[in-house]
């Protein structure tokens, strides 16, 4: 699941008979559950939604999930000698 550049692992629960989930790539404990597909959407849009917000309100910057792209400056003579 993906909200707001934010991503989420969901798995089910047997037990309780529910959906839950919780966030990826952010060191905050941020999760959600619901019985149904679109309970669960609406959790997990509420939580990220609530997370920003309290941010917001308590003066934190908000952890920007990973990209998980490697971004890798190299000099241009090693560049040009790669296309060759």
């Amino acid at each position: 699941m993906s909200y707001r550049g934010y991503n989420a692992k969901v798995e089910f629960d047997p037990e309780d008979n529910i959906l839950f989930g919780y966030v990826l790539g952010v060191p905050e404990s941020i999760t959600f559950h619901g019985e149904t597909v679109a309970q669960l959407t609406e959790g997990f849009h509420a939580s990220i939604d609530h997370y920003i917000s309290d941010c917001e309100a308590t003066g934190r910057k908000p952890y920007k999930p990973y990209s998980g792209k490697l971004m890798l400056r190299v000099s241009p003579d090693v560049s040009m000698s790669m296309l060759q």
